[in-house]
């Protein structure tokens, strides 16, 4: 797999940016995501997790049909590469080893962030644990403007 640059945005970004709101806007600006939309990738783990909150949060047709043309204008990165299988591995066991608790929808996100090359983008403290030779990552405190968390 080649090795993009960018930014791989987690899905707590992505409800940011949908949201619409301070902290949205303000991480939006501030990597120029929006200009530069050729650089930003999700995981398909975060496609689906959107999906998921999308139904928890009970989205209307409206707000779906913005989540899907939202989702349709960044690289989607498959996990079914054998470098993100392989990093999936690695990063689970070490994980699991040094008794960090972290969800299995993050760990495919920080392997494909791994294996991508690319930065994640958070604005949750799940990846906080992870080696920063191992995980380029960029965290904004989604309270930082008011708008309130996740």
């Amino acid at each position: 797999m080649a090795a993009p640059k960018g930014y791989l945005l987690d899905t707590s970004v992505v409800v940011q940016l949908l949201r619409g709101k301070k902290i949205g806007k303000r991480i939006d600006a501030e990597y120029d995501l929006s200009g530069n939309l050729h650089q930003c990738a999700v995981s398909v783990v975060t496609v689906g997790e959107m999906y998921a909150l999308a139904r928890q949060f009970g989205w209307g047709a409206k707000k779906l049909a913005a989540l899907a043309e939202a989702l349709d204008k960044v690289v989607r990165i498959d996990i079914a590469y054998d470098d993100v299988l392989k990093a999936y591995g690695e990063v689970a066991t070490s994980a699991r080893k040094r008794g960090i608790a972290i969800g299995q929808n993050d760990l495919w996100i920080a392997a494909t962030a791994h294996v991508s090359g690319m930065t994640l983008l958070t604005t949750d403290r799940d990846f906080a644990p992870f080696d920063p030779d191992f995980l380029k990552q960029v965290w904004t405190d989604p309270a930082s403007d008011g708008d309130g968390g996740e």
